[in-house]
């Protein structure tokens, strides 16, 4: 089926971006208490994601509702995706900027990547749905939208099983000894795996662009309380 195949070339290309939805739950938090300090309050920070979406699923979704919903899923991945790539920034580099230290620079650098991020999330996550809704056949809604989650089980995979490899090689036990003794190059640094994971999570939007032709559709971004 013509329309199927589309959806599911999609999503497939979708994947990267659904990425960062388990590092942030997997490898992030670890990533914290390495660089950081072993008694930081991951709680509290885990907990930003969740309230930002809350509150601009509120805020802004009238103001979403104007834009096209393609257009929403391209820059929606870009904010998310472009947001991992602050982390890849030593903290060094923003020290008197950003924080009186590196760590209090880097928990800065933190915060606002995971605002940047959230806000990319509550912007083309939910827009997914509303996309395959706009292109499934009359009639087939429910049985395209079932596949929407495709994506995130095969990223919950993906992510799973790289996580414990990205923290042996780029973020070891002692990497904030080894970091502030000079003992380990950029490239074997956490800021180094970030700024790979940025790369890889923006060949979403990326693959969106490039085939726009093949996906576009001209339809609104809804809310979640819209109806037909």
């Amino acid at each position: 089926d013509r329309d199927f195949r589309k959806v599911f070339a999609l999503l497939m290309l979708t994947i990267p971006a659904h990425m960062p939805f388990v590092f942030v739950f997997v490898l992030f938090p670890k990533v914290w208490l390495r660089v950081i300090s072993p008694d930081l309050e991951i709680g509290f920070i885990e907990s930003l994601n969740p309230m930002i979406i809350v509150g601009g699923l509120i805020l802004f979704a009238p103001m979403v509702k104007r834009f096209n919903v393609y257009w929403i899923l391209v820059v929606g991945m870009f904010l998310g995706g472009g947001s991992i790539l602050l982390l890849a920034i030593p903290p060094d580099w923003t020290v008197g900027i950003l924080g009186s230290d590196t760590s209090s620079a880097y928990m800065t650098m933190i915060y606002i990547q995971i605002v940047i991020f959230s806000a990319g999330e509550f912007l083309w996550s939910p827009q997914l749905m509303n996309y395959i809704a706009t292109v499934a056949p009359k009639g087939k809604e429910g049985t395209f939208m079932g596949f929407a989650r495709i994506p995130f089980t095969v990223a919950k995979l993906i992510t799973s099983a790289a996580s414990g490899f990205l923290l042996v090689h780029f973020c070891p036990e002692d990497i904030k000894a080894q970091i502030a003794a000079g003992n380990v190059d950029f490239f074997h640094t956490p800021w180094f795996m970030f700024l790979l994971l940025g790369m890889i999570i923006l060949s979403s939007p990326i693959l969106l662009l490039v085939f726009k032709d093949k996906f576009y559709v001209d339809a609104k971004a809804k809310s979640e309380t819209d109806h037909d």
